[in-house]
């Protein structure tokens, strides 16, 4: 067969291909296929509602000390390690700015005498943008300062990470870098705003990562050494 032949047999094939694939609208099956949640998706969904809906019933207290924030928050054994009961646990596992941002109401119904936040590493894990969470941070402090104007609201900086661990997009030097740039803007956002910033990031950190002394295996969360670090840390701001 001539080569002619043969290449333009070849054209009107691939054409037909192009047809086919075209009006069986697979690329768009294959695109949602990929974007499709998975069942932890979910999970983590329906355990977001579950703890957000908790907050909702819990009883009030205008007394409280309210720490805000994402696991490491809630995995914070508050109550335990400063013997105090109107300390008000409030992390949600992998939250996002933004999800703190619409859980505010609960919070704002205490009107709490201290706000304690922490929040930005799932921001930054999972693709949202340093100028996205500055952005979620900024309407956080504008509707608490606002709704809660008896409140002291302190921003704590967001933790290193391990450069390797269980999760790669959290666990690389290009996070840890993100980290420390995000970590001044949050400075300069507190100042800006009036608000306390807390800098705990120095005292667990070395060589551009979280000291392996205070990590679990994962990379990323806090093992029982490092929960002691930053509640001495924390002491100061509550009195």
């Amino acid at each position: 067969m001539n080569k002619k032949v043969l290449l333009g047999l070849n054209i009107i094939t691939l054409c037909l291909l192009t047809v086919i694939v075209l009006k069986e609208h697979y690329p768009q099956k294959i695109w949602h296929y990929f974007k499709k949640p998975s069942h932890k998706a979910h999970e983590k969904v329906g355990y977001w509602l579950s703890r957000d809906q908790l907050f909702k019933a819990l009883p009030h207290d205008s007394n409280a000390i309210v720490f805000v924030g994402t696991s490491l928050t809630e995995n914070f054994e508050l109550n335990e390690i400063f013997r105090q009961c109107n300390y008000k646990n409030r992390g949600i596992t992998a939250d996002v700015t933004e999800g703190i941002l619409n859980r505010l109401d609960p919070i704002i119904e205490d009107q709490p005498k201290k706000i304690f936040l922490e929040a930005g590493i799932n921001d930054l894990g999972k693709g949202v943008g340093e100028t996205q969470m500055l952005t979620n941070y900024t309407a956080i402090i504008d509707r608490l300062q606002k709704e809660c104007p008896k409140t002291q609201l302190l921003i704590q900086s967001i933790f290193p990470v391990a450069n390797k661990g269980q999760y790669p997009a959290y666990n690389n030097s290009a996070t840890n870098a993100t980290i420390v740039r995000a970590n001044k803007a949050l400075q300069a956002l507190a100042t800006a705003k009036g608000i306390i910033y807390i800098d705990l990031y120095p005292n667990f950190t070395a060589n551009g990562e979280i000291k392996p002394e205070y990590v679990i295996e994962d990379g990323i969360h806090f093992n029982g050494a490092a929960y002691n670090l930053w509640a001495q840390l924390l002491a100061p701001y509550l009195q």
